[in-house]
């Protein structure tokens, strides 16, 4: 029974201790002089000397924003317009946003506090009831790898009796995933943080047939993702859109989205792969250039080196030279890459002008190790 006793206190001494936390950080996000700051960098470096453990600075960066910035309700008919026009400095300036601002600028602040937090798009369930327009929230990979998630939107405001009523809440502040994915679908289901990931079907309420075996390694394509050429991390999310279903018109702009984003990614890389060849190849082509150059010196050297001061060893090391460099760049004209990228046109008739080159030069080195042998005459070959 004692034993018992002592873990109790135990416990409540470490809830009171969360909650005097709690309540200092609460103390600072609503200080006249903090709910002020009107720039990223000097909130950020406040949030960071006031507060050590990460869980007190996320508190600090989800309560400032939620207590500080309002929904701009002038803007929910536009929500194409959610990214473009929803920067950190425009949000902090006006004291207003949409969900992607509200979105954007807790990442900003997080990030500038070395925490990692990510933007996930997809909509949500409110009042029992699917609702079909884009929304944006924020996941954050903690220190000790759990994965968080956390919507500033929800929990700055509320709709009560068709007006949105200003208010904090900390219903939304770092939530388990199992629990968020209730009210919040992200398009890519990866962004649900769970092993087994749920389907457009099952959010909507129907009840889907399920391998008991599968897991998705979430966090793993996560980190892919980073490192990925962007039409591959494109791909990859269209694929995750098509397993899960797109059963909305917002997933489906979501998806046409990511199409056009591929497309563009697929350009983007096919010039960068034509400009890297055509670099290439002016590079060989400068080296095919001084072949030619280094051929028509030697030829008119090799006629009377000796009476120029050159020794038979210095003839011999730049036909050598000529030779060999000769050599290089036939062979890299021949593992020059040809793709839809490569004008053959081109390279076909390099081809053709760095052949006959280095058959003369080849010519032209026997010659010169035949008629400098010491047997031969000197002072000239013809």
């Amino acid at each position: 029974m004692r034993q018992l006793a002592a873990i109790v206190g135990v416990i409540l001494i470490g809830l009171s201790g969360y909650a005097q936390g709690n309540r200092k950080v609460d103390r600072f996000v609503h200080s006249p002089s903090v709910a002020r700051i009107n720039d990223a960098d000097s909130l950020s470096a406040l949030i960071a000397e006031s507060f050590g453990r990460e869980s007190d600075r996320l508190r600090a960066v989800y309560g400032w924003i939620c207590s500080n910035i309002e929904y701009d309700v002038a803007r929910m008919a536009n929500p194409i317009s959610y990214r473009g026009d929803s920067t950190v400095k425009v949000t902090l300036a006006k004291r207003k946003a949409i969900c992607s601002g509200y979105a954007d600028l807790f990442i900003n602040l997080c990030k500038r506090i070395d925490i990692k937090a990510y933007y996930v798009s997809g909509y949500t369930r409110q009042d029992g009831g699917v609702v079909d327009q884009d929304h944006a929230w924020v996941a954050v990979r903690l220190k000790n790898g759990q994965w968080k998630l956390f919507d500033p939107t929800w929990g700055a405001s509320t709709w009560q009796n068709g007006e949105l009523v200003k208010r904090l809440s900390f219903g939304y502040f770092m939530q388990e995933p199992a629990d968020f994915v209730k009210s919040h679908m992200p398009f890519d289901p990866m962004w649900q943080l769970l092993y087994q990931p749920i389907t457009t079907a099952e959010f909507y309420g129907q009840k889907v047939a399920k391998d008991a075996n599968y897991l998705f390694n979430y966090s793993d394509s996560i980190s892919a993702d980073q490192v990925l050429p962007e039409p591959q991390m494109y791909a990859n999310a269209m694929r995750r859109m098509e397993w899960a279903g797109i059963g909305n018109e917002s997933s489906a702009r979501y998806y046409a989205l990511l199409k056009r984003e591929l497309a563009f990614a697929l350009e983007a890389e096919r010039r960068r792969l034509s400009e890297m060849w055509l670099y290439a190849f002016e590079e060989l082509e400068k080296s095919y250039q001084t072949s030619v150059e280094m051929y028509e010196q030697l030829q008119v050297l090799k006629t009377d080196y000796a009476s120029r001061g050159v020794s038979v060893s210095q003839l011999r090391y730049q036909s050598d030279v000529l030779l060999e460099h000769s050599k290089r760049c036939a062979e890299a004209l021949a593992g020059l890459r040809l793709s839809e990228q490569s004008d053959l046109s081109l390279w076909r008739s390099l081809s053709q002008r760095v052949a006959r080159m280095h058959n003369l030069i080849e010519q032209q080195h026997g010659l010169i190790l035949q008629a400098t042998n010491p047997n031969a005459e000197k002072g000239s070959i013809r």
